[in-house]
């Protein structure tokens, strides 16, 4: 019964010591200024990328939100997977009003690809300008948001960056279950490891989260 104990008391330990180290890396960007880590050139446009298949309910809400940003010049495409809803409808009267928005129809599933993955290697090469920002239709970002990241990506000199964004829970089932993502995160993926070792398991890890 003894090592069971040790054995138990040892899996609980290393999660928390990692979570304890990983929170003092766990920090909201600043906008900053580039003399921070020395020269840098910050991002002037941003190429926001959104795959989307039946969002209607959220979609009009995260182009509101994107619209919306401050401090650096954006594009929003979405692209339309199959969508059986209003998503396409929705996003088209955005584009019709504001010229940063385009649609943009999913091409045929090639044989080995997954779905999400193929849909965002086909916004990325609709994309116009270099940085490519990929995110989900239910996201909604801060005005400042989308500097906040570019200035960070300059200032690190990191050739990825992955944001973790707020959750808002409702019902008592996502308030059990979705911070467990970030539980899992912080307490079982080393973020210094993540800023330190080229490995790219770890890579796929921060794209995946």
């Amino acid at each position: 019964m003894s090592t069971v104990i040790v054995l138990a008391f040892c899996c609980a330990t290393l999660p928390a010591v990692l979570w304890l180290w990983n929170m003092l890396l766990y920090r909201e960007p600043q906008i900053g200024s580039c003399s921070e880590t020395g020269s840098c050139s910050l991002p002037t446009a941003i190429s926001v990328l959104v795959p989307a298949r039946n969002e209607e309910r959220v979609i009009a809400a995260s182009l509101t939100s994107l619209l919306a940003s401050r401090g650096v010049e954006i594009e929003v495409v979405v692209l339309d997977d199959a969508s059986t809803d209003r998503t396409a409808e929705i996003v088209r009267s955005f584009a019709e009003k504001d010229a940063r928005v385009g649609l943009r129809s999913s091409p045929p599933l090639p044989h080995g690809w997954n779905g999400k993955q193929h849909a965002c290697h086909a916004l990325a090469q609709a994309a116009c300008f270099d940085v490519l920002c990929f995110l989900d239709a239910d996201v909604r970002l801060a005005p400042e948001a989308l500097v906040s990241m570019s200035s960070f990506l300059s200032r690190s000199g990191s050739d990825l960056v992955s944001g973790f964004p707020r959750q808002e829970t409702e019902s008592p089932l996502e308030c059990l279950l979705l911070p467990l993502i970030h539980f899992v995160l912080l307490s079982y993926l080393p973020l210094a490891g993540m800023r330190t070792i080229q490995r790219p398991v770890l890579r796929q890890a921060a794209v995946s989260s």
